[in-house]
């Protein structure tokens, strides 16, 4: 590599052969990681164990920066199948397939060589030679997690997220595991909490798909009584979007509330009385939205279900990928009948899902009104905004409307909404239902003049369906009329 004045040896090594290097990578690993945040105090002796993984793993590769005969920087990375039980298990509880799945083991790079080009091109070769082996779908590495306020923290420490980001990988906030190691300010050693980056890797080569059809439910809030009427209902909706050719479904906030109508009526007429027995459906719940989002091979955005965290409620947003795992998003910012009556709590991390369609965030209806939050997620990659939403008058569903049209506008995208229809008296959380589904989109050159691709009739319980291309989002960002996703930051200059 030739960086202006720089030059660098870079040298690929795989499995068995890692061993002639594992005393140079040790002593250089104890180096670099002895910085903030990892603070590690470590040692030879435990970094040869460390090492010995990737050595016993023919997959495994070892990426090596020499300046001259001097180890500057080195990158390592290997199967995840072929790593230990503790860095599988979260991805084995998330419904992964640990067989798809790479994990770069870490890059290092010493502080003078930092900002040369060095740790993009580390990333590069695990990427490349991940691309390279059968199967594999996901790349993925973890980072530690450590207090804002470490006493260690140096004054100009800068996380490397943002970096992480423009290199195309999303914190997944659910997956994390612990490891433990001595800190250079501790006599023992102590877990620290990990948690995983991904990033996709193009299936066979091949690009994610840049046009498909979207389905956004008006979904009718019935009394069922009982579960086989519910999946029936689920498995009709889900069968006549995929008829119609969706690959993206969209389902509203709280349509899981009918559910309550599976228990007597002194809990579903009894709003504090509904929570804890909803939790008892929720397993099924996901088993079965897990079942056709695999059956049919889609992604399925199941609206919203109150899930039990701790000793509160969370209004967790569940995202189903064709091969049947799930994701979530959890409502962040919570309307006063969540706050003062349902005592709903807020969730804390904005997410973006990696899919087989492209990069999809999800914000739950009154989410949709604050604008910082879709930011946050299309300065993530995001490209297509999901709004389930639950409202009971006309000013609700025009308030989420409208704060999913100004989110298309200002971030050049598209954003689809979803609504829960139709009266159920006997459930004291969502009665009345109001609203229509909607497909919204940026208002410029090649995209509707009003920014509606298509919307359904308020109040009529039906699948909205429309053509999306996540192409034209790039291009519209590149040659529009106007540039309000680049001239967001000009904006804060005012401040």
């Amino acid at each position: 590599m030739n960086n202006g004045n720089d030059t660098f040896t870079f040298k690929r090594v795989i499995g068995k052969d890692i061993a002639a290097h594992v005393d140079e990578l040790a002593r250089l690993r104890i180096e670099v990681f002895r910085e903030f945040p990892y603070l590690y105090d470590g040692d030879e002796e435990y970094e040869r164990t460390y090492l010995q993984t990737y050595v016993n793993s023919p997959r495994s590769l070892a990426v090596l920066v020499y300046d001259g005969v001097e180890l500057i920087g080195a990158s390592t990375g290997l199967p995840m199948q072929d790593e230990t039980a503790e860095f599988q298990r979260p991805f084995v509880e998330h419904g992964y397939d640990v067989a798809k799945v790479f994990y770069c083991g870490e890059s290092v790079l010493r502080r003078a060589y930092r900002g040369r080009g060095i740790y993009k091109h580390l990333f590069q070769a695990r990427e490349q030679h991940a691309a390279g082996l059968p199967g594999i779908e996901l790349c993925t590495f973890c980072g530690v997690r450590r207090a804002p306020d470490h006493p260690l923290r140096p004054a100009d420490y800068s996380p490397l997220n943002a970096i992480w980001q423009r290199f195309g990988y999303l914190e997944q906030a659910q997956l994390e595991t612990s490891y433990a190691w001595k800190d250079i300010d501790q006599s023992e050693s102590s877990a620290k909490t990990m948690r995983f980056w991904t990033k996709s890797l193009p299936a066979d080569g091949k690009p994610a798909p840049q046009a498909f059809r979207i389905a956004a439910a008006q979904y009718p809030i019935e009394f069922l009584g009982d579960w086989a009427r519910y999946e029936a209902k689920i498995a009709r909706w889900v069968d006549e979007a995929a008829r119609n050719g969706a690959r993206l479904l969209l389902f509203p906030e709280y349509f899981s509330m009918e559910l309550a109508s599976l228990f007597p009526a002194e809990i579903h007429t009894s709003l504090p009385a509904q929570l804890p027995a909803l939790q008892t459906v929720l397993p099924r719940f996901l088993e079965l939205f897990a079942a056709q989002a695999k059956r049919h091979n889609l992604i399925i955005c199941a609206g919203s279900f109150p899930v039990r965290v701790g000793d509160g409620y969370r209004n967790r947003s569940y995202l189903f990928h064709g091969d049947g795992r799930s994701e979530f998003q959890e409502k962040l910012q919570m309307t006063r009948f969540e706050n003062e009556q349902w005592l709903i709590q807020a969730g804390g991390d904005v997410r973006v899902f990696d899919t087989a369609l492209g990069r999809i965030a999800i914000d739950v209806c009154y989410d949709s009104e604050f604008p910082l939050i879709a930011r946050r997620q299309v300065e993530m990659g995001a490209d297509l905004i999901l709004v389930p939403s639950c409202t009971d008058t006309v000013a609700g569903y025009w308030r989420v409307r409208i704060g999913s049209q100004a989110r298309a506008l200002e971030n050049q995208c598209y954003v689809v909404h979803a609504s829960t229809v139709g009266s159920a008296p006997w459930s004291p959380a969502v009665d009345v239902n109001v609203g229509a589904a909607a497909i919204y989109t940026p208002v410029d050159r090649g995209f509707p003049d009003d920014g509606v691709l298509a919307s359904g009739t308020l109040n009529a319980a039906q699948w909205v369906f429309a053509d999306v291309d996540l192409g034209a989002i790039a291009q519209v960002r590149r040659e529009g009329q106007v540039f309000n996703f680049r001239d967001w930051p000009g904006q804060l200059r005012l401040t």
